[in-house]
């Protein structure tokens, strides 16, 4: 309460606060880089990562500690390529010190470098960027993990879905295993809680980037969870089914998921990053309408993630 009154915790920090969660901060992630590519600009994305950080931790030095440095955060306006390398290398030093004050020890062979652009521009960079971690060049990866979620550099997210199939198909095994010695509402619990809950972890940020092929590969464990649970066969319908079981499909999913995450952001407002994106049509003009609650939409379609 007295780092909130205060306005002590930086704006983009996300964990362990009221209002915030993972998804909120990969949220807005995404957004910004979306919004770098349709203006046309390239995006270094640089995850660190820390041996031990909570073993390691001065407790007595974080108390102690009641600001916090401020490092260059819009790095995607460098459109000089030596200009935007030495603004990270810069932060990531600085951002290495920082940690060292705090007993935390940065690990490069854990730290991941993303690059996000069109191909050509892509493939130039991951050539000749230059970004190191501790004296360590980081080598630019496909995709990386990131809070759970797995994000690769042309936010197709397929890395992620692939392995979200196998791990729900190998948690059906084992419940199909057991299937005698557990009754209907069992099954349904067991399925909610072990597999539809991970579908529906940050399914706001990776369902809009999905075909509709691997839209409907997820689509098909929901419809297997139903089968397992209503004891039905391979090849039966489950459309039926799935609304006895007060379940929605895989779009009807988002489109709830969705609306409740606004509807958190709008009327909370928290978290404060995510809330400032939502312009009120009142705000941009003197002129007296009658919806100057109504928001306005930014309409982002970047060539570069067209299906």
């Amino acid at each position: 309460m007295y780092l909130n009154a205060n306005n002590i915790i930086p704006l983009r920090q996300s964990g362990f606060r009221k209002g915030h969660s993972t998804t909120a901060a990969l949220c807005d992630l995404t957004d910004n880089i979306v919004t770098a590519i349709d203006n046309k600009t390239t995006v270094a994305l640089l995850l660190l990562d820390f041996t031990k950080a909570f073993d390691t931790l001065n407790h007595l030095l974080l108390v102690s500690k009641c600001s916090y440095y401020g490092f260059t955060q819009n790095l995607c306006r460098n459109e000089n390529l030596d200009l935007a390398e030495h603004v990270i290398n810069r932060d990531v030093n600085n951002a290495i010190i920082y940690s060292k004050h705090h007993n935390l020890q940065a690990n490069p062979t854990k730290s991941k470098l993303l690059i996000y652009a069109s191909k050509v521009h892509r493939n130039f960079i991951k050539s000749n960027i230059n970004i190191t971690v501790q004296q360590q060049k980081l080598v630019p990866v496909p995709y990386a993990k990131n809070l759970g979620l797995i994000i690769d550099d042309e936010l197709k997210f397929t890395q992620h879905v692939n392995s979200l199939i196998s791990q729900c198909y190998a948690t059906l095994r084992v419940l199909y295993a057991n299937k005698g010695i557990l009754d209907k509402n069992m099954r349904k619990e067991l399925c909610q809680a072990l597999i539809i809950s991970k579908i529906s972890y940050c399914l706001v940020i990776y369902y809009p980037f999905l075909d509709v092929l691997t839209a409907n590969r997820i689509q098909k464990i929901l419809n297997n969870c139903c089968r397992f649970v209503n004891d039905l066969r391979k090849y039966d319908h489950v459309s039926r089914f799935l609304c006895d079981l007060n379940w929605l499909k895989l779009e009807g999913m988002y489109y709830y998921h969705l609306l409740a995450f606004v509807y958190r952001i709008l009327h909370f407002p928290s978290p404060m990053y995510l809330s400032q994106k939502f312009i009120p049509r009142g705000t941009t003009h003197n002129v007296n309408i009658r919806n100057t609650t109504a928001l306005i939409l930014r309409n982002i379609v970047p060539h570069y993630f067209k299906k």
